[in-house]
């Protein structure tokens, strides 16, 4: 069946449609591709045409038929910032540089969509498409830092989860070095480090955790707790070391108070948000 008029990018995530004519909707790879004509007139932005359903009952009425034309239909453009179905999108400064992480849901057909990652220029308020990453059902990126070293984590609700090693020459996630975190139905992350103590109080190590908020629709995915490792700059492990009592979660977060250090983990029902100390050792 036709697809809706989706004002010249693609009605579907990752395919190019037919805008206007005979064949609006339809898959195509060309203009060739596509019949007929389509109403348009000149875009509010000055540049192009803005495609047309009618005229009638707007404020701007009698000059939108002034200047309404038929044009050939056409096979759109992907769109540029690959964005459809996004749960999150979240911002990180690192290297000195802006980016902006979007975690793909949905695409209205299928939860395989892409993440993707874009450069974001403060000077001149651009923002360009850098990166995609694979996915199922993502929901958040997180940034954290370990021994110097900067990691991505990719949270999904449906597939496996993921830690990255962050390439700061390339600028990118380096694909290659991804370490799985097995939590399912992962809603949202937060990373925290913790100094293990000898008996004289002289640190040891130091510990990364992730904890992962989990939820599904039955109340049966518990959220967790991780500690991840990395050797230089690679991630290396992600070791489960506590599940917790919590289901349906929503959200996670770790903060410190009093030289103590806690978790709180917002629920996706009526009950109350629960507070948990926490320690190192695991």
């Amino acid at each position: 069946s036709a697809a809706s008029d989706c004002r010249g990018r693609s009605c579907r995530f990752n395919l190019r449609t037919c805008q206007g004519g005979d064949d609006h909707g339809v898959n195509c790879a060309s203009d060739a591709e596509c019949t007929g004509n389509l109403t348009a007139v000149p875009s509010v932005s000055g540049v192009g045409l803005d495609p047309v359903e009618t005229c009638a009952d707007g404020a701007d009425e009698p000059s939108c038929l002034a200047q309404q034309r038929l044009v050939p239909a056409f096979c759109n453009t992907l769109d540029p910032f690959r964005l459809l179905g996004a749960a999150t999108i979240s911002h990180v400064r690192l290297g000195g540089y802006d980016y902006l992480f979007a975690a793909n849901f949905w695409d209205g057909l299928r939860r395989e969509v892409d993440s993707v990652l874009y450069d974001f220029d403060a000077t001149t308020d651009l923002l360009a498409f850098r990166q995609a990453l694979p996915a199922v059902g993502a929901k958040v990126w997180k940034s954290f830092e370990m021994g110097g070293h900067d990691f991505i984590a990719v949270l999904s609700y449906l597939g496996a989860s993921t830690v990255y090693r962050w390439d700061s020459v390339g600028r990118m996630v380096d694909l290659g070095s991804a370490v799985v975190v097995n939590a399912s139905g992962a809603v949202d992350v937060e990373h925290w480090a913790m100094p293990y103590l000898d008996a004289n109080g002289t640190e040891i190590e130091t510990f990364h955790y992730l904890a992962v908020a989990s939820s599904n629709p039955d109340g049966t995915t518990l959220s967790s707790i991780y500690r991840i490792t990395a050797d230089d700059s690679y991630p290396r492990t992600a070791t489960l070391v506590h599940t917790l009592p919590v289901a349906r979660a929503r959200a996670v977060l770790h903060f410190i108070q009093g030289g103590a250090s806690y978790l709180v983990l917002a629920l996706n029902s009526t009950l109350p948000s629960l507070l948990f100390s926490v320690s190192a050792p695991d």
